[in-house]
């Protein structure tokens, strides 16, 4: 049956090619407790697996166990006998049947560079294809994974760590860290359970942040949609709009024209004064036209009577331009019309419509006592 590629895990560096190699957490937590806290040149051997030996996708390192005594021979390391003795005994006992697939090493004051007579000493203890070479730069604080292939170490530019509970490789941290005499401020599976703990809550950040931009893209959209319904709405209402605002302005415009119709109405209504005294210039008339028949009955012929009215009424208009005059102006007097003004004044008919023109009058418009007329 197949291993099932762990789903909680962190990357470090850029993962290309293959094989992917994954880190159990505790055995990170390992490298760094036996590396960091001392001067000395420490080293691992690593316990994992493949699925398939010849051609693996992926290795994943499950354990590791301490080597002890591990030498510095020149440019590379030794591995004892004894050092091989007490590894098969403790994975062993801590990792049942488990295969060792490669070794770690922290050397202070070494570049955390393979030579040829590291790749030598690789090819020597582990000569299978696939085998992992790891290496710590202490200054860094990185570490470096190799590959054993085409017989040659090649470096990976990354690899994961994976969280899962790792009862085996928790027991032996346990049993080692007295063996190793180092002081932790806290347990290992307390802080192997904050690690996955941070990453839980980190992934459940990520989780909330996502779901937060989903529901602002769908307020967004819907707020879109939104506003073009409304722009499609104003727009179809656009021609009902204009003509409620034509009906308004039309109904503005009449109730203005009735106002200003009542208005010259009224300014154009004779007063009970002057009605009155239209009276009294039609009873004057009606004497007119008694006096005129009786002209004609015998007394004086009408040659003789125009005449004789015409030399009074020069007599009386100029009397009466002369009294109620200033300049070129006429005052309406008792009994006056435009007829009668025209004849005192010029002695003729014929200047009624210049009177009339130049006082912005018509020759049927009524005239009052004390008007003034221009006189042309």
């Amino acid at each position: 049956m197949e291993r099932e590629i762990p789903r909680n895990v962190r990357q470090i560096g850029n993962i290309s090619g293959g094989p992917k190699i994954y880190v159990e957490d505790y055995v990170d937590t390992f490298f760094g407790q036996i590396s960091d806290q001392t001067e000395e040149i420490r080293g691992a051997f690593l316990i994992g697996e493949m699925e398939d030996k010849e051609h693996p996708d992926y290795i994943y390192i499950t354990g590791a166990i301490q080597m002890y005594e591990l030498k510095r021979d020149g440019n590379t390391f030794q591995i004892t006998e004894e050092t091989w003795k007490n590894a098969y005994e403790d994975c062993k006992r801590y990792f049942g049947n488990a295969t060792i697939v490669g070794w770690f090493v922290s050397a202070p004051g070494i570049p955390a560079e393979i030579n040829d007579e590291v790749i030598r000493t690789h090819e020597n203890a582990f000569p299978n294809t696939y085998s992992i070479f790891v290496m710590r730069d202490l200054r860094e604080k990185e570490d470096y994974f190799y590959v054993n292939k085409f017989n040659d170490l090649m470096k990976v530019s990354g690899y994961y760590i994976y969280y899962e509970k790792n009862p085996a490789m928790q027991n032996y941290m346990i049993a080692s860290r007295r063996k190793n005499g180092l002081t932790i401020s806290e347990s290992v599976e307390d802080r192997a359970a904050k690690s996955f703990r941070n990453l839980i809550r980190t992934k459940g950040e990520l989780e909330d942040q996502k779901q937060s931009i989903h529901f602002m893209r769908i307020a967004s959209s819907f707020l879109i949609l939104v506003m073009l319904v409304m722009g499609i709405t104003m727009m179809n209402n656009y021609d009902k709009i204009q003509s409620v605002q034509k009906s308004l302005e039309a109904l503005t415009e009449s109730a203005q024209s009735e106002q200003e119709a009542k208005r010259v109405s009224v300014d154009r209504t004779p007063s009970v004064g002057l009605k009155k005294e239209l009276e009294e210039h039609a009873v004057e008339k009606k004497e007119i036209n008694k006096e005129d028949a009786a002209a004609k009955s015998g007394e004086k012929t009408t040659e003789e009577k125009t005449k004789q009215e015409a030399s009074d009424w020069k007599e009386g208009a100029a009397e009466e331009l002369e009294e109620g005059s200033q300049g070129d102006i006429y005052v309406v007097r008792k009994g006056d019309t435009l007829l009668s003004i025209s004849r005192k004044v010029y002695g003729t008919d014929e200047n009624i419509a210049s009177i009339c023109k130049i006082n912005g009058l018509k020759e049927n418009d009524f005239i009052y006592v004390g008007q003034k007329l221009l006189l042309p």
